[in-house]
């Protein structure tokens, strides 16, 4: 999680632990308790969204990194190549045992032949 996060989780967390101990006694019935909670959820929730939204438009604004980007596609078609290298080993090495399969059964039936 990023730091952003973990902050708003514990504000949230300190937000209802505080709501909690600072409920008069009369608002301890369960119907009064959960309209409360949900409506102190609702709060956190609609806060939490509009941070996110400020913070995802922040990001919406920047663009994304040219250096990063640029990094990124290097590494991948690096990536890339070395796995088409490896698949092309992989077949010339299993072409070649075919090869040489077929030229035994060759050398094979030509001997027999040759000696009946």
């Amino acid at each position: 999680m990023q730091l952003g996060q973990l902050l708003l989780i514990q504000a949230l967390a300190k937000k209802e632990r505080t709501a909690e101990h600072n409920q008069p006694q009369g608002d301890r019935t369960p119907r009064l308790r959960s309209r409360k909670r949900g409506q102190e959820v609702r709060g956190a929730v609609s806060e939490a969204l509009a941070e996110l939204h400020r913070i995802s438009e922040l990001f919406a604004r920047q663009g994304p990194d040219p250096v990063a980007s640029n990094a990124l596609a290097n590494e991948l078609s690096d990536e890339i190549a070395g796995r088409l290298r490896r698949h092309e080993d992989n077949l010339k090495a299993m072409c070649d045992d075919k090869a040489r399969q077929v030229l035994a059964t060759c050398i094979s039936s030509l001997c027999r032949r040759a000696y009946r």
